[in-house]
Protein backbone atom coordinates (compact mmCIF):
# COMPACT_ATOMS: atom_id res chain seq x y z
CA UNK A 1 0.00 0.00 0.00
CA UNK A 2 0.93 3.93 -0.42
CA UNK A 3 -0.16 6.20 2.01
CA UNK A 4 -2.90 3.05 3.00
CA UNK A 5 -4.06 3.18 -0.97
CA UNK A 6 -4.03 -0.03 -2.23
CA UNK A 7 -0.91 -0.45 -5.32
CA UNK A 8 -2.19 -2.19 -8.18
CA UNK A 9 0.68 -1.90 -10.12
CA UNK A 10 4.06 -0.19 -10.56
CA UNK A 11 6.05 1.65 -13.13
CA UNK A 12 9.15 1.39 -12.63
CA UNK A 13 9.78 2.63 -8.76
CA UNK A 14 6.52 4.66 -9.41
CA UNK A 15 3.43 3.03 -7.32
CA UNK A 16 0.37 3.28 -9.30
CA UNK A 17 -2.88 3.09 -7.05
CA UNK A 18 -6.84 2.16 -6.96
CA UNK A 19 -7.39 6.46 -7.15
CA UNK A 20 -4.95 6.71 -8.90
CA UNK A 21 -6.97 4.31 -11.79
CA UNK A 22 -10.24 5.12 -11.18
CA UNK A 23 -9.93 9.00 -10.62
CA UNK A 24 -11.03 9.39 -6.97
CA UNK A 25 -9.25 11.88 -4.73
CA UNK A 26 -6.98 10.17 -1.96
CA UNK A 27 -8.92 10.31 1.45
CA UNK A 28 -12.29 10.28 -0.10
CA UNK A 29 -15.32 8.16 1.28
CA UNK A 30 -15.62 6.97 -2.27
CA UNK A 31 -11.84 6.14 -2.27
CA UNK A 32 -12.15 3.20 0.76
CA UNK A 33 -14.30 0.91 -1.77
CA UNK A 34 -12.62 1.89 -4.83
CA UNK A 35 -10.80 -1.58 -3.90
CA UNK A 36 -13.89 -3.28 -4.68
CA UNK A 37 -14.64 -1.78 -7.42
CA UNK A 38 -11.79 -2.58 -9.19
CA UNK A 39 -12.57 -6.21 -8.64
CA UNK A 40 -15.50 -5.80 -11.27
CA UNK A 41 -15.17 -6.60 -14.47
CA UNK A 42 -15.39 -2.87 -15.50
CA UNK A 43 -12.67 -2.64 -12.88
CA UNK A 44 -10.60 -5.15 -14.79
CA UNK A 45 -10.70 -3.07 -17.29
CA UNK A 46 -9.88 0.22 -16.22
CA UNK A 47 -6.52 -1.59 -14.80
CA UNK A 48 -5.91 -2.77 -18.41
CA UNK A 49 -6.67 0.60 -20.31
CA UNK A 50 -4.48 2.48 -17.44
CA UNK A 51 -1.20 -0.47 -17.74
CA UNK A 52 -2.08 -0.18 -21.53
CA UNK A 53 -1.60 3.65 -21.70
CA UNK A 54 1.77 3.10 -19.81
CA UNK A 55 3.26 0.75 -22.24
CA UNK A 56 2.24 2.84 -25.28
CA UNK A 57 4.07 6.26 -23.40
CA UNK A 58 7.22 3.76 -22.54
CA UNK A 59 7.55 2.22 -25.84
CA UNK A 60 6.60 5.24 -28.16
CA UNK A 61 8.37 8.44 -27.25
CA UNK A 62 6.82 11.57 -28.74
CA UNK A 63 7.94 12.31 -31.99
CA UNK A 64 8.08 15.44 -33.67
CA UNK A 65 5.65 13.56 -36.30
CA UNK A 66 3.20 12.37 -33.76
CA UNK A 67 3.20 16.04 -32.02
CA UNK A 68 2.09 17.04 -35.85
CA UNK A 69 -0.52 14.25 -36.20
CA UNK A 70 -1.81 15.65 -32.94
CA UNK A 71 -1.91 19.41 -33.45
CA UNK A 72 -3.86 18.38 -37.16
CA UNK A 73 -6.21 16.43 -34.95
CA UNK A 74 -7.01 19.62 -32.55
CA UNK A 75 -6.90 22.16 -35.62
CA UNK A 76 -9.84 19.55 -37.05
CA UNK A 77 -11.47 19.96 -33.56
CA UNK A 78 -11.00 23.92 -33.34
CA UNK A 79 -12.94 23.99 -36.60
CA UNK A 80 -15.89 20.98 -34.97
CA UNK A 81 -15.86 23.83 -32.33
CA UNK A 82 -16.98 26.40 -34.98
CA UNK A 83 -19.31 24.69 -37.06
CA UNK A 84 -21.14 23.72 -33.51
CA UNK A 85 -21.16 27.19 -32.62
CA UNK A 86 -22.64 28.66 -35.87
CA UNK A 87 -25.12 25.84 -36.69
CA UNK A 88 -26.64 25.88 -32.71
CA UNK A 89 -26.42 30.05 -32.29
CA UNK A 90 -23.86 29.49 -29.16
CA UNK A 91 -20.57 31.00 -28.32
CA UNK A 92 -17.46 28.92 -28.86
CA UNK A 93 -16.80 28.85 -25.54
CA UNK A 94 -20.48 27.13 -24.71
CA UNK A 95 -19.89 25.16 -27.90
CA UNK A 96 -16.49 23.35 -26.41
CA UNK A 97 -18.28 22.94 -22.84
CA UNK A 98 -20.76 21.14 -24.32
CA UNK A 99 -18.66 18.63 -27.13
CA UNK A 100 -16.48 18.27 -24.42
CA UNK A 101 -18.77 16.77 -22.48
CA UNK A 102 -20.06 14.72 -25.36
CA UNK A 103 -16.82 12.87 -25.59
CA UNK A 104 -16.30 13.14 -21.69
CA UNK A 105 -13.79 14.95 -21.19
CA UNK A 106 -13.52 17.95 -18.57
CA UNK A 107 -11.26 20.49 -20.86
CA UNK A 108 -9.24 20.96 -24.22
CA UNK A 109 -5.95 19.63 -22.06
CA UNK A 110 -7.43 16.01 -21.03
CA UNK A 111 -8.83 15.96 -25.06
CA UNK A 112 -5.43 16.87 -26.30
CA UNK A 113 -3.84 13.68 -23.88
CA UNK A 114 -6.07 12.00 -25.55
CA UNK A 115 -5.28 12.49 -29.02
CA UNK A 116 -1.53 11.84 -28.17
CA UNK A 117 -2.45 8.53 -26.40
CA UNK A 118 -3.79 7.43 -29.40
CA UNK A 119 -1.08 8.19 -32.15
CA UNK A 120 1.33 6.33 -29.74
CA UNK A 121 -1.68 3.65 -29.58
CA UNK A 122 -0.91 3.21 -33.01
CA UNK A 123 2.65 3.39 -33.17
CA UNK A 124 2.84 1.17 -31.00
CA UNK A 125 1.01 -0.99 -33.39
CA UNK A 126 3.10 -0.50 -36.25
CA UNK A 127 6.18 -1.30 -33.86
CA UNK A 128 4.60 -4.77 -32.91
CA UNK A 129 3.13 -5.61 -36.54
CA UNK A 130 6.98 -4.78 -37.83
CA UNK A 131 8.55 -6.89 -34.96
CA UNK A 132 6.30 -10.03 -35.55
CA UNK A 133 6.81 -9.81 -39.31
CA UNK A 134 10.48 -11.40 -38.36
CA UNK A 135 11.19 -15.12 -38.00
CA UNK A 136 12.55 -14.65 -34.03
CA UNK A 137 11.35 -16.54 -31.49
CA UNK A 138 10.81 -14.19 -28.47
CA UNK A 139 11.91 -15.21 -25.26
CA UNK A 140 8.37 -13.90 -23.75
CA UNK A 141 5.86 -14.99 -26.39
CA UNK A 142 7.77 -18.53 -27.82
CA UNK A 143 7.13 -17.81 -31.57
CA UNK A 144 6.27 -14.64 -33.10
CA UNK A 145 2.61 -13.91 -34.41
CA UNK A 146 3.91 -14.47 -38.05
CA UNK A 147 4.67 -17.60 -37.13
CA UNK A 148 1.43 -18.49 -35.70
CA UNK A 149 -0.25 -17.78 -38.67
CA UNK A 150 1.67 -19.37 -41.22
CA UNK A 151 1.42 -22.85 -38.94
CA UNK A 152 -2.25 -22.16 -38.13
CA UNK A 153 -3.77 -20.68 -41.49
CA UNK A 154 -1.23 -22.62 -43.92
CA UNK A 155 -1.06 -19.68 -46.40
CA UNK A 156 -0.36 -19.93 -50.11
CA UNK A 157 0.62 -17.43 -52.87
CA UNK A 158 -1.71 -18.51 -56.21
CA UNK A 159 -1.84 -17.48 -59.75
CA UNK A 160 -5.20 -17.93 -61.67
CA UNK A 161 -6.39 -17.73 -65.10
CA UNK A 162 -10.22 -17.11 -65.41
CA UNK A 163 -12.48 -17.82 -67.72
CA UNK A 164 -15.59 -16.54 -67.30
CA UNK A 165 -18.96 -18.36 -68.35
CA UNK A 166 -22.22 -16.42 -68.07
CA UNK A 167 -24.54 -19.97 -66.68
CA UNK A 168 -23.68 -20.58 -62.90
CA UNK A 169 -26.01 -23.51 -62.82
CA UNK A 170 -23.88 -26.66 -61.22
CA UNK A 171 -26.04 -29.15 -61.71
CA UNK A 172 -24.62 -32.10 -64.16
CA UNK A 173 -27.21 -31.35 -67.18
CA UNK A 174 -28.11 -27.71 -66.34
CA UNK A 175 -25.57 -25.06 -67.74
CA UNK A 176 -25.23 -24.19 -71.25
CA UNK A 177 -22.40 -22.52 -72.71
CA UNK A 178 -22.02 -20.25 -75.61
CA UNK A 179 -19.88 -20.63 -78.64
CA UNK A 180 -17.69 -17.59 -77.76
CA UNK A 181 -17.20 -19.09 -74.64
CA UNK A 182 -15.78 -22.03 -75.73
CA UNK A 183 -13.74 -20.27 -78.14
CA UNK A 184 -12.02 -19.10 -75.15
CA UNK A 185 -12.31 -22.49 -73.34
CA UNK A 186 -10.08 -23.53 -76.18
CA UNK A 187 -8.00 -20.75 -76.09
CA UNK A 188 -7.06 -21.10 -72.94
CA UNK A 189 -6.54 -24.74 -72.71
CA UNK A 190 -4.48 -25.05 -76.00
CA UNK A 191 -1.92 -22.93 -74.86
CA UNK A 192 -1.92 -24.27 -71.33
CA UNK A 193 -1.04 -27.76 -72.78
CA UNK A 194 1.46 -26.08 -75.07
CA UNK A 195 3.30 -23.90 -71.78
CA UNK A 196 6.84 -25.32 -72.86
CA UNK A 197 7.34 -21.82 -74.92
CA UNK A 198 7.86 -18.13 -73.45
CA UNK A 199 4.91 -17.13 -75.32
CA UNK A 200 2.75 -19.38 -73.33
CA UNK A 201 4.16 -18.96 -70.18
CA UNK A 202 1.38 -18.70 -67.61
CA UNK A 203 2.44 -15.01 -66.72
CA UNK A 204 1.69 -14.24 -70.90
CA UNK A 205 -1.70 -16.02 -71.26
CA UNK A 206 -3.06 -14.88 -67.90
CA UNK A 207 -1.81 -11.22 -69.10
CA UNK A 208 -3.55 -11.89 -72.47
CA UNK A 209 -6.48 -14.35 -71.75
CA UNK A 210 -7.75 -14.34 -68.12
CA UNK A 211 -10.78 -12.35 -66.70
CA UNK A 212 -10.14 -11.05 -64.31
CA UNK A 213 -8.13 -7.94 -62.42
CA UNK A 214 -4.94 -10.31 -61.29
CA UNK A 215 -4.20 -10.32 -65.25
CA UNK A 216 -2.82 -7.24 -65.28
CA UNK A 217 0.05 -9.23 -62.45
CA UNK A 218 -0.19 -12.00 -65.00
CA UNK A 219 -2.36 -14.06 -62.91
CA UNK A 220 -0.81 -13.44 -59.38
CA UNK A 221 -3.90 -13.38 -56.80
CA UNK A 222 -0.84 -12.94 -53.94
CA UNK A 223 -1.52 -14.34 -50.47
CA UNK A 224 -4.37 -17.06 -49.53
CA UNK A 225 -5.09 -18.25 -46.27
CA UNK A 226 -7.67 -20.50 -44.44
CA UNK A 227 -9.31 -16.90 -43.50
CA UNK A 228 -9.41 -16.02 -46.83
CA UNK A 229 -13.44 -15.64 -47.83
CA UNK A 230 -12.76 -16.80 -51.35
CA UNK A 231 -15.85 -18.86 -52.93
CA UNK A 232 -15.58 -22.42 -51.28
CA UNK A 233 -14.97 -24.30 -54.57
CA UNK A 234 -12.26 -21.90 -55.22
CA UNK A 235 -10.36 -22.22 -51.58
CA UNK A 236 -11.33 -25.51 -50.28
CA UNK A 237 -10.44 -27.30 -53.43
CA UNK A 238 -7.17 -26.13 -53.88
CA UNK A 239 -6.86 -27.29 -50.11
CA UNK A 240 -7.76 -30.33 -51.66
CA UNK A 241 -5.18 -30.11 -54.40
CA UNK A 242 -2.23 -29.91 -51.84
CA UNK A 243 -3.81 -32.28 -49.80
CA UNK A 244 -3.41 -34.62 -52.61
CA UNK A 245 0.41 -33.67 -53.80
CA UNK A 246 2.02 -33.50 -49.95
CA UNK A 247 0.61 -36.46 -48.43
CA UNK A 248 3.03 -36.97 -45.55
CA UNK A 249 4.91 -33.65 -44.98
CA UNK A 250 2.76 -31.30 -43.26
CA UNK A 251 2.38 -31.91 -39.13
CA UNK A 252 4.77 -34.99 -39.76
CA UNK A 253 1.80 -37.27 -40.08
CA UNK A 254 -0.58 -38.85 -42.83
CA UNK A 255 -2.99 -35.90 -44.49
CA UNK A 256 -6.30 -35.52 -43.63
CA UNK A 257 -8.71 -32.60 -44.39
CA UNK A 258 -8.51 -31.62 -40.47
CA UNK A 259 -5.38 -30.54 -40.80
CA UNK A 260 -5.71 -27.53 -42.72
CA UNK A 261 -9.71 -27.38 -43.38
CA UNK A 262 -10.91 -27.48 -39.81
CA UNK A 263 -13.26 -29.89 -41.07
CA UNK A 264 -13.59 -32.26 -38.16
CA UNK A 265 -15.14 -34.93 -38.79
CA UNK A 266 -15.11 -35.03 -42.03
CA UNK A 267 -11.83 -37.34 -42.89
CA UNK A 268 -13.50 -40.49 -44.28
CA UNK A 269 -15.77 -38.13 -46.46
CA UNK A 270 -12.57 -36.70 -48.05
CA UNK A 271 -14.49 -38.44 -49.89
CA UNK A 272 -15.32 -42.26 -48.59
CA UNK A 273 -14.20 -45.33 -50.57
CA UNK A 274 -15.34 -44.69 -53.75
CA UNK A 275 -15.78 -40.81 -53.93
CA UNK A 276 -14.41 -38.38 -55.66
CA UNK A 277 -11.56 -37.81 -53.63
CA UNK A 278 -11.09 -41.82 -53.22
CA UNK A 279 -7.56 -42.47 -51.78
CA UNK A 280 -6.59 -38.80 -52.13
CA UNK A 281 -6.76 -38.61 -55.86
CA UNK A 282 -8.50 -36.79 -58.26
CA UNK A 283 -9.66 -36.62 -61.77
CA UNK A 284 -7.85 -36.39 -64.54
CA UNK A 285 -9.52 -34.81 -68.01
CA UNK A 286 -7.19 -35.26 -71.21
CA UNK A 287 -6.75 -32.08 -72.88
CA UNK A 288 -6.12 -33.59 -76.29
CA UNK A 289 -9.57 -35.79 -76.35
CA UNK A 290 -12.01 -33.43 -74.65
CA UNK A 291 -11.02 -30.20 -75.82
CA UNK A 292 -10.75 -30.65 -79.03
CA UNK A 293 -14.00 -32.80 -78.75
CA UNK A 294 -15.51 -29.71 -77.45
CA UNK A 295 -14.08 -26.93 -79.87
CA UNK A 296 -15.20 -28.96 -83.07
CA UNK A 297 -18.58 -29.04 -81.53
CA UNK A 298 -18.61 -25.42 -80.49
CA UNK A 299 -21.54 -24.67 -82.82
CA UNK A 300 -22.84 -27.81 -83.94
CA UNK A 301 -26.44 -28.22 -82.89
CA UNK A 302 -27.44 -32.03 -82.28
CA UNK A 303 -30.13 -31.79 -84.86
CA UNK A 304 -31.04 -35.65 -84.40
CA UNK A 305 -30.89 -35.92 -80.84
CA UNK A 306 -33.82 -32.68 -80.64
CA UNK A 307 -35.95 -34.54 -83.23
CA UNK A 308 -36.00 -37.58 -81.06
CA UNK A 309 -36.73 -35.35 -78.41
CA UNK A 310 -40.11 -34.08 -80.23
CA UNK A 311 -39.04 -30.94 -81.13
CA UNK A 312 -40.15 -29.34 -84.85
CA UNK A 313 -39.01 -25.78 -84.42
CA UNK A 314 -35.33 -24.65 -83.97
CA UNK A 315 -36.73 -22.42 -80.95
CA UNK A 316 -38.11 -25.52 -79.29
CA UNK A 317 -34.28 -26.87 -79.17
CA UNK A 318 -33.06 -27.65 -75.97
CA UNK A 319 -29.40 -26.36 -75.43
CA UNK A 320 -28.80 -28.70 -72.93
CA UNK A 321 -28.71 -31.48 -76.15
CA UNK A 322 -26.42 -29.15 -77.78
CA UNK A 323 -22.58 -31.35 -77.66
CA UNK A 324 -20.73 -28.56 -76.33
CA UNK A 325 -23.30 -29.03 -73.73
CA UNK A 326 -22.98 -32.28 -72.77
CA UNK A 327 -19.31 -32.48 -72.61
CA UNK A 328 -19.36 -29.10 -70.58
CA UNK A 329 -21.91 -30.29 -68.32
CA UNK A 330 -20.21 -33.44 -67.89
CA UNK A 331 -16.27 -32.37 -67.97
CA UNK A 332 -16.28 -28.71 -66.40
CA UNK A 333 -19.36 -28.17 -65.30
CA UNK A 334 -18.65 -29.67 -61.42
CA UNK A 335 -17.58 -28.29 -57.61
CA UNK A 336 -14.32 -30.49 -57.68
CA UNK A 337 -10.98 -30.10 -58.59
CA UNK A 338 -9.33 -31.77 -61.73
CA UNK A 339 -5.81 -31.92 -62.97
CA UNK A 340 -5.11 -32.03 -67.13
CA UNK A 341 -3.17 -33.90 -69.06
CA UNK A 342 -2.24 -34.37 -72.71
CA UNK A 343 -2.20 -37.56 -73.82
CA UNK A 344 -2.54 -38.97 -77.49
CA UNK A 345 -1.82 -42.96 -76.51
CA UNK A 346 -5.70 -44.00 -76.55
CA UNK A 347 -7.41 -40.79 -78.47
CA UNK A 348 -9.48 -43.02 -80.77
CA UNK A 349 -11.06 -44.96 -77.93
CA UNK A 350 -11.24 -41.75 -76.02
CA UNK A 351 -12.66 -39.65 -78.86
CA UNK A 352 -15.15 -42.72 -80.16
CA UNK A 353 -16.80 -42.31 -76.75
CA UNK A 354 -16.79 -39.27 -76.32
CA UNK A 355 -18.48 -38.77 -79.92
CA UNK A 356 -20.88 -41.59 -78.57
CA UNK A 357 -22.24 -39.27 -75.71
CA UNK A 358 -21.96 -36.56 -77.92
CA UNK A 359 -24.49 -37.59 -80.37
CA UNK A 360 -26.58 -40.29 -79.06
CA UNK A 361 -28.39 -40.67 -81.87
CA UNK A 362 -25.72 -42.44 -84.00
CA UNK A 363 -23.44 -43.86 -80.69
CA UNK A 364 -24.78 -47.62 -82.32
CA UNK A 365 -23.82 -46.21 -85.61
CA UNK A 366 -19.82 -47.48 -86.05
CA UNK A 367 -19.42 -45.48 -89.54
CA UNK A 368 -21.01 -42.14 -88.17
CA UNK A 369 -19.07 -42.26 -85.21
CA UNK A 370 -16.06 -43.01 -86.74
CA UNK A 371 -16.78 -40.08 -89.40
CA UNK A 372 -17.03 -38.04 -86.40
CA UNK A 373 -14.17 -38.72 -84.83
CA UNK A 374 -12.14 -38.18 -88.30
CA UNK A 375 -13.80 -34.63 -88.38
CA UNK A 376 -12.73 -34.06 -84.83
CA UNK A 377 -9.58 -35.21 -85.63
CA UNK A 378 -9.09 -32.68 -89.19
CA UNK A 379 -10.16 -29.61 -87.03
CA UNK A 380 -7.61 -27.06 -86.48
CA UNK A 381 -7.71 -27.27 -83.07
CA UNK A 382 -6.70 -31.34 -82.98
CA UNK A 383 -3.54 -31.36 -85.30
CA UNK A 384 -2.29 -27.73 -83.94
CA UNK A 385 -2.35 -29.78 -80.40
CA UNK A 386 -0.93 -32.45 -82.17
CA UNK A 387 2.05 -31.36 -84.24
CA UNK A 388 2.88 -29.29 -81.23
CA UNK A 389 3.09 -32.13 -78.94
CA UNK A 390 5.06 -33.86 -80.99
CA UNK A 391 7.64 -32.11 -80.33
CA UNK A 392 7.55 -32.62 -76.40
CA UNK A 393 8.16 -36.25 -76.94
CA UNK A 394 5.97 -36.95 -74.03
CA UNK A 395 2.66 -37.47 -72.07
CA UNK A 396 2.88 -35.46 -69.13
CA UNK A 397 0.31 -33.77 -66.51
CA UNK A 398 -0.16 -30.00 -67.50
CA UNK A 399 2.11 -27.82 -65.77
CA UNK A 400 3.09 -23.90 -65.64
CA UNK A 401 6.50 -22.35 -65.38
CA UNK A 402 7.99 -24.23 -61.93
CA UNK A 403 6.50 -27.59 -63.01
CA UNK A 404 3.59 -27.03 -60.74
CA UNK A 405 0.30 -28.96 -61.77
CA UNK A 406 -2.32 -26.89 -62.92
CA UNK A 407 -5.70 -27.36 -61.45
CA UNK A 408 -8.93 -26.55 -62.91
CA UNK A 409 -11.55 -25.50 -60.83
CA UNK A 410 -15.09 -24.98 -61.22
CA UNK A 411 -17.09 -21.85 -59.14
CA UNK A 412 -19.75 -19.59 -60.13
CA UNK A 413 -17.09 -16.95 -61.41
CA UNK A 414 -16.65 -19.82 -64.41
CA UNK A 415 -13.08 -21.52 -64.74
CA UNK A 416 -10.22 -21.04 -62.50
CA UNK A 417 -7.01 -22.28 -64.42
CA UNK A 418 -5.18 -22.05 -60.90
CA UNK A 419 -1.30 -22.79 -59.93
CA UNK A 420 0.20 -22.73 -56.68
CA UNK A 421 3.27 -20.77 -56.43
CA UNK A 422 4.14 -21.64 -52.94
CA UNK A 423 2.38 -23.52 -50.17
CA UNK A 424 2.93 -23.92 -46.27
CA UNK A 425 1.87 -27.07 -46.62
CA UNK A 426 4.50 -28.20 -49.18
CA UNK A 427 7.10 -26.13 -47.01
CA UNK A 428 6.54 -26.76 -43.79
CA UNK A 429 9.43 -28.48 -41.18
CA UNK A 430 7.34 -30.19 -38.52
CA UNK A 431 10.62 -31.71 -36.93
CA UNK A 432 11.07 -28.52 -36.21
CA UNK A 433 7.40 -27.57 -34.64
CA UNK A 434 7.26 -25.28 -37.25
CA UNK A 435 6.65 -24.26 -40.64
CA UNK A 436 10.18 -22.49 -40.46
CA UNK A 437 10.70 -22.89 -44.42
CA UNK A 438 7.35 -20.88 -45.05
CA UNK A 439 7.51 -18.44 -42.25
CA UNK A 440 11.33 -17.20 -43.61
CA UNK A 441 9.55 -17.48 -47.20
CA UNK A 442 6.00 -15.34 -45.94
CA UNK A 443 8.18 -12.63 -44.07
CA UNK A 444 10.86 -11.73 -47.41
CA UNK A 445 10.77 -8.09 -47.66
CA UNK A 446 11.33 -7.52 -44.23
CA UNK A 447 14.42 -8.68 -43.66
CA UNK A 448 15.40 -9.73 -47.16
CA UNK A 449 19.07 -10.29 -45.30
CA UNK A 450 17.73 -12.92 -43.17
CA UNK A 451 17.14 -15.60 -45.89
CA UNK A 452 18.55 -17.21 -48.93
CA UNK A 453 16.86 -16.45 -51.72
CA UNK A 454 18.08 -19.18 -53.51
CA UNK A 455 16.37 -21.27 -51.26
CA UNK A 456 13.16 -19.71 -50.30
CA UNK A 457 12.47 -17.51 -53.66
CA UNK A 458 12.05 -18.61 -57.14
CA UNK A 459 12.47 -14.87 -58.86
CA UNK A 460 10.46 -15.72 -61.35
CA UNK A 461 8.02 -16.59 -59.20
CA UNK A 462 8.12 -14.10 -56.49
CA UNK A 463 8.71 -11.11 -58.75
CA UNK A 464 5.33 -11.98 -60.82
CA UNK A 465 3.93 -9.03 -62.41
CA UNK A 466 6.54 -6.77 -60.97
CA UNK A 467 9.20 -5.38 -63.13
CA UNK A 468 11.26 -3.97 -59.77
CA UNK A 469 12.41 -6.26 -57.16
CA UNK A 470 12.20 -3.70 -54.50
CA UNK A 471 8.36 -3.03 -55.48
CA UNK A 472 7.31 -6.62 -55.15
CA UNK A 473 9.41 -7.02 -51.78
CA UNK A 474 7.06 -4.30 -50.49
CA UNK A 475 4.39 -5.35 -52.08
CA UNK A 476 5.05 -8.53 -50.49
CA UNK A 477 5.90 -7.17 -47.02
CA UNK A 478 2.67 -5.29 -46.77
CA UNK A 479 0.68 -8.15 -47.75
CA UNK A 480 1.95 -10.17 -45.49
CA UNK A 481 1.47 -7.70 -42.68
CA UNK A 482 -1.81 -7.25 -43.54
CA UNK A 483 -2.74 -10.87 -43.60
CA UNK A 484 -0.91 -11.32 -40.15
CA UNK A 485 -2.97 -8.41 -38.64
CA UNK A 486 -6.30 -9.98 -39.93
CA UNK A 487 -5.14 -13.16 -38.21
CA UNK A 488 -4.90 -11.60 -35.35
CA UNK A 489 -8.31 -9.39 -35.49
CA UNK A 490 -10.05 -13.25 -36.32
CA UNK A 491 -11.37 -12.06 -39.52
CA UNK A 492 -12.72 -14.27 -40.85
CA UNK A 493 -15.27 -14.37 -44.02
CA UNK A 494 -18.64 -13.10 -42.57
CA UNK A 495 -16.73 -12.76 -39.54
CA UNK A 496 -15.70 -8.82 -38.56
CA UNK A 497 -12.38 -8.82 -37.60
CA UNK A 498 -12.31 -7.21 -33.80
CA UNK A 499 -10.26 -4.42 -33.34
CA UNK A 500 -10.15 -4.93 -29.77
CA UNK A 501 -8.14 -8.86 -29.49
CA UNK A 502 -5.56 -7.13 -31.72
CA UNK A 503 -5.18 -4.82 -29.42
CA UNK A 504 -5.43 -8.14 -26.64
CA UNK A 505 -2.41 -9.42 -28.17
CA UNK A 506 -0.58 -6.51 -28.58
CA UNK A 507 -1.36 -5.24 -24.74
CA UNK A 508 0.34 -9.17 -24.21
CA UNK A 509 3.45 -9.00 -25.73
CA UNK A 510 4.19 -5.41 -24.31
CA UNK A 511 2.92 -6.27 -21.03
CA UNK A 512 5.27 -9.43 -20.44
CA UNK A 513 8.55 -7.65 -21.79
CA UNK A 514 7.94 -4.89 -19.83
CA UNK A 515 7.37 -7.22 -16.79
CA UNK A 516 10.16 -9.72 -17.56
CA UNK A 517 12.68 -6.25 -17.57
CA UNK A 518 11.10 -5.26 -13.96
CA UNK A 519 9.77 -2.27 -15.83
CA UNK A 520 6.19 -2.79 -15.29
CA UNK A 521 4.24 -5.24 -12.88
CA UNK A 522 0.60 -5.71 -11.58
CA UNK A 523 1.40 -6.54 -8.03
CA UNK A 524 -2.15 -7.71 -7.48
CA UNK A 525 -2.02 -11.04 -8.43
CA UNK A 526 -6.43 -11.20 -9.19
CA UNK A 527 -6.17 -8.65 -11.35
CA UNK A 528 -3.53 -9.31 -13.14
CA UNK A 529 -5.34 -12.93 -14.01
CA UNK A 530 -8.31 -11.36 -14.31
CA UNK A 531 -7.45 -9.03 -17.14
CA UNK A 532 -5.28 -12.49 -18.62
CA UNK A 533 -8.77 -14.75 -18.47
CA UNK A 534 -10.73 -12.13 -19.86
CA UNK A 535 -8.41 -11.67 -22.88
CA UNK A 536 -7.97 -15.80 -23.71
CA UNK A 537 -12.04 -16.15 -23.46
CA UNK A 538 -12.36 -13.30 -26.49
CA UNK A 539 -9.36 -14.98 -28.38
CA UNK A 540 -11.05 -18.41 -27.84
CA UNK A 541 -14.58 -17.10 -28.37
CA UNK A 542 -13.58 -15.85 -31.56
CA UNK A 543 -11.48 -18.48 -32.54
CA UNK A 544 -14.31 -21.11 -32.24
CA UNK A 545 -16.29 -18.81 -34.08
CA UNK A 546 -13.89 -19.36 -37.20
CA UNK A 547 -13.51 -22.99 -36.55
CA UNK A 548 -17.53 -23.10 -36.75
CA UNK A 549 -17.62 -21.26 -40.24
CA UNK A 550 -14.71 -23.36 -41.53
CA UNK A 551 -16.62 -26.70 -40.42
CA UNK A 552 -20.18 -25.25 -41.99
CA UNK A 553 -18.45 -23.64 -44.96
CA UNK A 554 -16.44 -27.65 -45.81
CA UNK A 555 -19.39 -29.30 -45.07
CA UNK A 556 -21.75 -27.57 -47.65
CA UNK A 557 -18.94 -27.70 -50.13
CA UNK A 558 -18.75 -31.59 -49.65
CA UNK A 559 -22.65 -32.24 -49.80
CA UNK A 560 -22.67 -30.21 -52.92
CA UNK A 561 -20.26 -32.47 -54.24
CA UNK A 562 -21.60 -35.74 -53.21
CA UNK A 563 -25.46 -34.30 -54.61
CA UNK A 564 -23.54 -33.41 -57.73
CA UNK A 565 -21.52 -36.65 -58.07
CA UNK A 566 -24.91 -38.95 -57.19
CA UNK A 567 -26.83 -37.04 -60.57
CA UNK A 568 -23.82 -37.86 -62.63
CA UNK A 569 -23.61 -41.05 -61.74
CA UNK A 570 -26.96 -41.52 -63.24
CA UNK A 571 -26.91 -39.99 -65.75
CA UNK A 572 -23.57 -40.76 -66.97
Amino acid sequence: KLDGEEVIFKVGSTQVTVSDILGFDEGTETSACAYDLLNTPDGTMAVYEAVYKVLAQQNVPVSSAIEGAVKEKMDDWADEVARYANTNGVTVRNGTKTLLEQKGFNDEKELEASYLLDEQKEELANMYANTNTEPNIDAATGTTSLERYVTNTSPMIIKQILTKISSTDTLATKATISAAEVDRLSTVMKRLALSGSSSNSFKNIAYEESEDGSKTHGGNLGIMDSYTPFVPEFKLGLYVSEIIQNQTAWKGETYDADDTLAARPHTEDLFGANGVYANYTAPVMNVAAVVSALSYAEKDLNLAAQAAAGHEKEEDYDAQLYPRNVLYNKYFNMPTIQYLKLDFANIDTELTDLVKEMYPTIADDAAEVATKVSAIKAHEFYVGLQSEHNKLNDDKLIIDDNDTPIILVKSTHGLHWISVTWSALDQAAPAAGKAADAVKYFMYGSNASAIETTTYIKESAFNFGYSNTTVAQNTRKNEVKGRVTNYLKGGYGSLSPVEELYKYEIYTFYYERAKAAGDLTITNTRIENAINDFISTKTVYQTSQIDSSLNNTWSSYIKSIEANQELRDLLY
